[in-house]
């Protein structure tokens, strides 16, 4: 579930609502109403906030000390067997075998190894939602897990959640007979207590309604808590604003707010708690840069809900809850709340020590796509469970201990980074001591930086410690120190008195007088020059890092492309350890190249065949059609298909604890695919067939694919697509996206199809080739022990000779608070220049690799071979396709054709929504970039928009011609300057004129302090700073959100070139 920082943006698009840029102007409206009130109001609001401190402290509380939840989603808690590469991170005890035969696909394995992860971090329970109809595949399976585990219900308790949607509302019967009913479920005072997600999207008269039909409907054993996110307030003069508008008043007042604005808040709280037994905070903002403003919720949000419950009407009658959170960081969303190495978590816990509320509820355990995670994750093996260990310590009074198999000779430090960093942020290395004992013994730890070759390029006082002390060190180093290095890797000295813990890193070390320093084992920080797509931390306790008793691997770069950017990597491994290792994998950057399969399940170890993956997805309104299809295979006479045991679960689900069955493609006389005839959905939801065949077949092979719609706008139309395999042999792409938005695609399954079966042994070697796909991205092997350890390879650089010849970058510097401009290596800067051609059908490589790759009318995701969440919904360009947003738009593809000088050029028909999307990383956030693309307009109509730099929200750039003149829109955060909002945006009208019937050459380019626009010999300037409010996909081709004379801007006309270069010249 979705709740980002920024409500304005966020409900409207959670809710498929367009995404306007007026949007701006109507918070602007507000605010500047707000901002006009006068000296004495904040004054007086200035008092009334200290007056709030001093009236909390009588609230009285309603339990005995806070108890602690952590609401999952049930479909990763309860199916953590999925073996998917769908997310830049994992449940670290993800596993096949976490399969059972029960009758719901949300499995009693899996969350009874989810209850114990619990156990161990103290909590005090699960909290989950009461999904709409799921009482017999979720509610009844998590409450019978705890009772075949013979949970205490006095220490594990189980709370369920609602929504503001009629279905969560009115839940089901058996489901509320459980909430009501069940030992496990919360309760206080006899009744059962029933959470909520942004319920005050609702006024609190509908809401009372829905909440007197629970209590009557559960014998009045119910108590309702709503979530608070200041959705619905309004002002004096009865104009809607939110909390987003208080912070930003707030931030710009240095801490006031008007005693108006607060008494509204107030009255607003009031009127929900007499309706409801209760108050939850929901929201937390965020500082311009990302960071958790613990401020605003210590000094306004807690005072002011504690304060509301200290009134004698409601004074130790009503619940108190807070909600706590680790971070959001979304890779197709909002990147809106950082983790901030483990600060963002600590914050929110220091709050509830401080508060005291009754309920700490914590959102989420396991929402991959948004890392806002609390579970064990293979980036931060346990970290949040040993912090969280620690304050419930506190909370309950408990004396401090460690975990069961801890060595407690390593001293219970975590270690926190970024995963990819680029020059410009803050590279940031916390060191958090976390006390598990209350005897201190002193310690010291010295950090170094090395690069990729082993070399120091940074080295840290020794920084002092004590075991019993929550301790946080924090260095803050300017990154663009290290623009040359390709990695950062942190190696930690650390002494306790005469003993050093250091020679637990030092495989075949024997004392730390050789100095002999090996550094396999933690991970580092991939520094990329423009673009970081995985803006994520690593948080790594040194006690889950995995100590091998051999490691040994070797990587070596093919000295010949597969394809232009694309690179075969010989690699060997070979692995010893105490612990049983589940998974060995190789890892490019955040994305999992490679996991090594002894049981060779989908025969990819076979050198002499070719694993290939045939996909199918649909792109328009509404978003899924049925189709029935046969896969014919010519000349291909080794064809091998996999297929798996389905099991008649509701909904059913794939055998998982058992492999794939491998059966030939073939019958003795036919050429069809001998798997039965597919029949079902295409949509955004990825469908994937393998196939393996001998390469030596490939050269006369060919595939097609001939089916029929059943339903959609193209209801009983056949379809059919022939691709020959010649060039699939090693590596290769290719897409087909018909008229209505139905696309197929088939590739080499190079990376890894899903999760192999654990290893289950102390030994793991192998020999193999890893395919790089990026020229300049950074390898390295991770091993994944059953017990929770995690180890990292030393990494390796595919580009190990950056060029000689450097180019200007410019980044956002957050020392200097603006622009900089750096000289780093050609060769490691982005230069993407698509191949405008239909060789890969409606895929557009580039040689700057497929990190890069664009797709004419398809999800991204399928270009680029990772989506980033369950689906691909995200994928495109929002506005085009979501909710039916406008009538017409059902040709997603432009076309392929020649134009009069003989190029290949595509056609956008400027009526039926034709789009060209681009990954997250073509537009830099933070850095400065040259988009230069070539046009031919059949018409300028009074709106069309050419290029838009938006996802499913905001991104940066929007280019728009409007009657015949192009508009700049850009989109922005300025971090480090208190005179700007937190967000805004900056409109550019230009006399830059886009011509019908003529090639024109138009050219956007940012360095951070200038945007300049040319079309052909006419260019204009305008200073410009800041970065890109979000990190999004782009697109061009139009957007699907009318203007206010009804004209819906898309782009009618050619498109033959696309460049855009990362630098600046």
């Amino acid at each position: 579930m979705k709740l980002k920082i920024c409500l304005a943006i966020a409900l409207l698009s959670f809710l498929g609502v367009s995404i306007r840029s007026d949007i701006f102007a109507e918070e602007n409206e507000i605010l500047d109403a707000i901002s006009s009130k006068t000296n004495k109001e904040y004054e007086a609001g200035r008092m009334e906030l200290l007056k709030m401190r001093k009236e909390s402290e009588k609230r009285k509380p309603v339990l005995e000390r806070p108890y602690v939840f952590v609401r999952s989603q049930t479909k990763y808690s309860g199916r953590l067997y999925v073996s998917c590469y769908k997310w830049h991170d994992r449940p670290l005890f993800a596993n096949r075998l976490l399969w059972d035969e029960g009758e719901s696909d949300h499995k009693y394995a899996s969350f009874r190894k989810t209850f114990e992860l619990y156990q161990s971090y103290g909590l005090d329970g699960y909290a989950t939602f009461a999904w709409p109809d799921g009482y017999k595949r979720t509610m009844k399976v998590i409450y019978d897990t705890a009772s075949q585990m013979g949970l205490s219900p006095e220490k594990f308790h189980i709370m369920l959640e609602t929504a503001s949607g009629k279905n969560y509302l009115e839940i089901n019967q058996d489901t509320l007979n459980l909430i009501s009913g069940n030992q496990y479920s919360f309760r206080i005072g006899g009744k059962s207590v029933i959470s909520s997600y942004v319920i005050d999207s609702l006024p609190p008269e509908k809401l009372s309604e829905y909440i007197k039909s629970l209590k009557e409907r559960s014998g009045d054993k119910i108590i309702f808590l709503p979530q608070i996110c200041f959705v619905n307030m309004k002002d004096e003069k009865g104009r809607s604003f939110n909390i987003h508008q208080v912070h930003e008043i707030y931030r710009k007042n240095k801490g006031a707010l008007p005693l108006g604005m607060i008494n509204i808040m107030k009255e607003y709280l009031r009127s929900y708690l007499r309706v409801c037994d209760g108050l939850y905070i929901g929201h937390s903002s965020s500082n311009p840069d990302v960071t958790l403003d613990e401020k605003f919720s210590d000094e306004v949000l807690f005072p002011l809900f504690k304060s509301v419950l200290a009134e004698p009407e409601f004074n130790g009658k009503k619940i108190f809850a807070a909600c706590g959170k680790v971070g959001y960081t979304s890779y197709h969303g909002a990147q809106s709340l950082s983790r901030d190495g483990t600060k963002t978590l600590r914050k929110f816990f220091e709050l509830a020590v401080k508060y005291r509320p009754d309920l700490l509820i914590c959102p989420e355990w396991d929402e991959l796509n948004e890392d806002t995670g609390f579970e064990p994750l293979l980036a931060k093996p346990m970290s949040s469970q040993r912090i969280i260990k620690y304050y419930m310590s506190l909370l309950k009074g408990e004396k401090l201990t460690s975990n069961p198999g801890d060595d407690l000779s390593i001293p219970n430090l975590i270690i926190s980074q970024r995963r990819q960093l680029m020059p410009g942020w803050k590279m940031d290395i916390e060191l958090l001591n976390v006390p598990d004992t209350d005897k201190g013994e002193k310690y010291t730890v010295k950090l170094e930086l090395l690069d990729v070759n082993g070399k120091s390029v940074y080295s840290s006082d020794e920084m002092q410690f004590n075991t019993a002390e929550l301790k946080d060190i924090t260095l803050k180093l300017p990154s663009e120190n290290f623009k040359n290095c390709q990695v950062l890797r942190s190696r930690l000295t650390i002494n306790c008195g005469e003993k050093s813990w250091i020679s637990w890193l030092d495989f075949g070390t024997d004392s730390l007088a050789e100095k002999q320093v090996f550094l396999d084992g933690l991970p580092f920080t991939v520094l990329r020059p423009t673009t970081c797509w995985d803006q994520t931390y690593f948080c790594t306790p040194l006690r889950n890092v995995l100590r091998p008793e051999k490691a040994d691997f070797k990587f070596t770069a093919d000295k010949n492309e597969m394809a232009p950017g694309i690179r075969g990597v010989q690699t060997s491994a070979d692995l010893k350890s105490k612990e049983k290792i589940t998974m060995l994998e190789v890892v490019q950057d955040s994305i999992e190249q490679f996991a090594w399969d002894p049981k060779n399940e989908f025969l990819q170890n076979d050198t002499d065949r070719q694993l290939l993956s045939l996909g199918w997805h649909y792109v328009n309104n509404p978003h899924r059609i049925n189709i029935t299809f046969d896969v014919k295979l010519e000349n291909a006479p080794s064809a091998i298909t996999f297929s798996s045991r389905i099991h008649s679960s509701a909904p059913q689900t794939p055998v998982m604890n058992e492999m794939a069955k491998a059966s030939p493609a073939f019958t003795e006389k036919s050429g069809v695919w001998n798997l039965a005839q597919y029949s079902g959905a295409a949509d955004h939801w990825q469908k994937n067939r393998l196939i393996s065949i001998k390469k030596s077949d490939m050269e006369k092979a060919v595939i097609t694919i001939s089916g029929k719609r059943k339903s959609g706008n193209l209801k009983e139309k056949d379809f059919s697509l022939t691709i020959p395999l010649k060039d699939f042999r090693s590596y290769n792409l290719f897409s087909k996206v018909f008229e209505d938005g139905l696309m197929f695609s088939l590739e080499t399954q190079y990376r890894p199809y899903c999760f192999p079966m654990p290893l289950d042994s102390c030994e793991a070697k192998f020999n193999s080739t890893v395919i790089a796909d990026n020229p300049n991205g950074i390898l390295a092997a991770r091993a994944v022990t059953e017990n929770g350890k995690v180890y990292w390879s030393a990494p390796f650089a595919v580009n190990s000779n950056p060029s000689k010849e450097t180019v200007p970058v410019y980044v956002y510097s957050d020392t200097a608070g603006k622009g900089i401009k750096l000289d780093i290596a050609k060769n490691r800067v982005p230069d993407i220049k698509y191949d405008f051609s239909p060789s890969h059908g409606n895929i557009m490589f580039t040689s700057a690799g497929r990190e890069f790759y664009g797709h004419a009318g398809g999800f991204v995701s399928a270009a680029i071979g990772f989506s980033g969440g369950e689906a691909a919904n995200f994928s495109i360009p929002f506005n085009l396709y979501a909710k039916d947003i406008f009538k017409g738009a059902d040709k997603p593809a432009p076309e392929w054709v020649k134009t009069d000088e003989g190029n290949w050029a595509l056609k956008f028909d400027g009526e039926r929504g034709n789009f060209l999307v681009l990954p997250n990383t073509v537009i830099p956030q933070r850095a400065g970039f040259s988009m230069s693309f070539e046009l031919k307009p059949d018409e300028v109509k009074g709106s069309q928009v050419i290029f838009a730099n938006k996802g499913c929200t905001f991104g940066g750039f929007t280019l728009e011609a409007k009657n015949g003149k192009f508009e700049i829109e850009y989109v922005r955060r300025t971090p480090l300057d208190p005179t700007q909002k937190s967000y805004s945006a900056k409109y550019f009208k230009t006399n830059i004129p886009l011509e019908a019937g003529k090639w024109q050459k138009i050219t956007l380019t940012y360095n951070e302090s200038k945007v300049f626009l040319s079309n052909n010999d006419k260019i204009e300037s305008f200073d410009l700073e800041g970065i890109g409010l979000y990190l999004q996909n782009s697109h061009f081709g139009g957007r699907g959100d009318k203007t206010k004379d009804g004209v819906i801007p898309f782009y009618k006309g050619l498109m033959r070139s696309l460049e855009i270069k990362h630098y600046v010249e």
